[in-house]
């Protein structure tokens, strides 16, 4: 049996990103395969309380945190190293940090495939860190010790290549997809027969955050009528939960669930989602095969809105599986929208999932080139 070491910054278990959770427990089935880890949230805010000068403002609590993240970086380093020492048949790398480490210690009988989920592109705000443009500098270089790449689509392979100068490495297209199964099937299916009854169920689902304009989403749902409930699911920011504390009509919270069965029933409670996006750097833009959102509401038949995401909301509006809205001023005219054509809307919903975004259509190429080394199927 093939030995694969995926090397990523998250937990491996239901509460990771969803996609990477079911392409790993995919490739788990089909090999020997060793998940090295763990969370990087932590690291995430700290690099971004970077961004705010902290020397000037706290420089106890900066120094503090600041050595106490160097030292478990120094730890997560050697745990590897020591790991890698061991031959894998491929080594599979899951974005920019771990791409830098895994090439420090590849060995030379090992294959190291790149699984871009997200990168940074010069507009981006953590690109004012100076690590940040360190590890991407370095990336250029190690990236070329790459057989294939993994991404989205073309156009997010393309702003990789201006980043990375990967151009000449092969890509695997794969987009942020999901299996499905009997149940959600069958409850895509009740929606395109569904009279909606008020109030209208709407949901943000994800990190409810001001970065996803879920403060201007609470905002404006001060001012909609009792024909609409909001619906929060996901982690709530600090931001975010003061201002619920503040605002006079609550919306209904659901928490991050411990599995995916759970959070998914949660999901099917909705009536219409809703994806917002207040980034405007190019690392938001390309955002149609990317977003995790989008693919959980589709695989259940669920009509979704866009508010803000040009690129996004056009993919959207063209296949029929929603609403395409400039600013929250526009989402009650979205909600009643979607409501006028509901069962087509939901139609819309499945077909599209089923035609890009469910995981079986990309699993059988997607396993020969972890664990064959077939990259006649990437995309070039």
């Amino acid at each position: 049996m093939k030995k694969v070491l995926v090397i990523g910054f998250e937990n491996y278990d239901e509460r990771m990103y969803p996609h990477t959770f079911e392409v790993l427990k995919t490739l788990e089935e089909q090999c020997e395969l060793t998940y090295f880890g763990g969370d990087d949230r932590g690291f995430g805010k700290f690099m971004l309380g970077m961004m705010q000068n902290p020397l000037a403002t706290r420089p106890i609590v900066y120094c503090k945190q600041y050595w106490g993240e160097m030292r478990r970086a120094r730890q997560v380093e050697r745990g590897l190293s020591r790991l890698m020492r061991k031959t894998y048949d491929t080594v599979l790398t899951i974005d920019h940090t771990a791409l830098n480490l895994a090439a420090r210690y590849l060995q030379r009988d090992s294959r190291l495939i790149f699984w871009s989920l997200d990168y940074f592109s010069q507009d981006h705000l953590w690109m004012q860190s100076r690590w940040i443009r360190q590890v991407i500098e370095q990336n250029q270089k190690v990236v070329q010790k790459c057989s294939a790449i993994v991404i989205q689509d073309a156009n997010r392979a393309a702003v990789l290549d201006s980043i990375l100068m990967s151009h000449d490495i092969p890509k695997f297209l794969l987009p942020v997809s999901i299996n499905s199964n009997a149940k959600s099937t069958l409850a895509a299916a009740q929606r395109q027969t569904r009279i909606l009854a008020s109030p209208i169920k709407l949901m943000q689902l994800g990190t409810i955050h001001p970065v996803r304009s879920s403060d201007k989403l609470l905002n404006a749902y001060q001012k909609m009528d009792g024909s609409i409930d909001l619906i929060l699911h996901g982690h709530i920011s600090i931001e975010i939960a003061k201002a619920m504390d503040k605002s006079g009509r609550k919306p209904m919270v659901v928490g991050v669930c411990n599995t995916l069965k759970e959070m998914r029933e949660n999901i099917d409670k909705a009536d219409i989602g809703i994806i917002a996006v207040s980034e405007k750097s190019l690392n938001s833009y390309f955002f149609s095969r990317a977003s995790g959102q989008l693919v959980e509401f589709l695989r259940l038949g669920i009509p979704s809105i866009v508010v803000g995401s040009l690129e996004l909301g056009r993919f959207v509006q063209e296949n029929g599986c929603g609403v395409s809205i400039s600013d929250f001023p526009q989402l009650e005219w979205a909600v009643q929208t979607i409501k006028e054509g509901y069962n087509v809307y939901a139609l819309h919903s499945l077909e599209l999932f089923c035609r890009a975004f469910n995981f079986e259509s990309y699993r059988e190429n997607l396993i020969r080139l972890v664990l064959e080394h077939n990259i006649s199927n990437a995309n070039a």
